[in-house]
């Protein structure tokens, strides 16, 4: 059976997610940080299986400074259909994604799943883990982790 979140909780993980991956488009690495938990993990795996994961704010933060120059310029991270589920402490975000570098000539570089774990602390939401599964990769591929 699936586990149906209070009806505010939808809006709220979905305003979380959306303003964490603002700030990672817009390279404003603390407050992309200010989303998640100090031990939060972030993870991609690529559309050959292999997997890049990002223990800590550290690690993260070190991923995120550096995303820029790696991928050529800015990419937009568009998420659509997000499905919630979970309860008052813990909340999951699944949506697909399509990851898009901006610049003279876009091109869209990824699309794929983006699983969020949402927890509640000290009365907010911050996400704990972040999975990027990504089913099919443009040119660019190897810029994006």
């Amino acid at each position: 059976m699936i586990s149906m979140p209070h009806p505010l909780s939808y809006p709220v993980a979905c305003m979380l997610v959306a303003r964490a991956n603002l700030a990672l488009e817009q390279s404003d690495t603390s407050t992309w940080l200010s989303y998640f938990t100090a031990d939060a993990v972030l993870s991609m795996v690529d559309s050959k299986g292999e997997e890049r994961v990002y223990r800590g704010k550290r690690s993260m933060a070190t991923y995120a400074d550096h995303r820029r120059e790696r991928i050529g310029g800015f990419a937009h991270l568009w998420m659509n259909s997000p499905i919630v589920e979970g309860d008052a402490t813990q909340l999951s975000v699944r949506s697909l994604i399509v990851a898009t570098v901006i610049g003279t000539h876009p091109v869209n570089f990824a699309t794929g799943l983006c699983e969020d774990k949402l927890v509640r602390e000290d009365g907010a939401w911050l996400i704990a883990e972040r999975r990027l599964r990504l089913d099919q990769t443009g040119p660019g591929r190897e810029q994006v982790r």
